[in-house]
């Protein structure tokens, strides 16, 4: 039986995900530096909302 491209995917973005949360752990038990910082975490927020208020408004939005 052959695997579809998307399951494969699933599987990756799976194990992917895995990793994270062992990092996150790894920092919260060992006080080992985070890969990425809260700041990174802001900074997609504001992308994702200009995305949104971009495609509502049909206009360009500058971050």
């Amino acid at each position: 039986m052959r695997h579809s491209s998307a399951a494969g995917e699933g599987k990756q973005e799976a194990m992917a995900h895995g990793k994270h949360i062992e990092h996150f752990i790894d920092c919260v038990q060992n006080g080992t530096q985070p890969i990425l910082l809260p700041e990174h975490g802001v900074d997609m927020i504001k992308i994702i909302m200009a995305i949104y208020e971009s495609a509502r408004t049909g206009e360009a939005v500058k971050l």
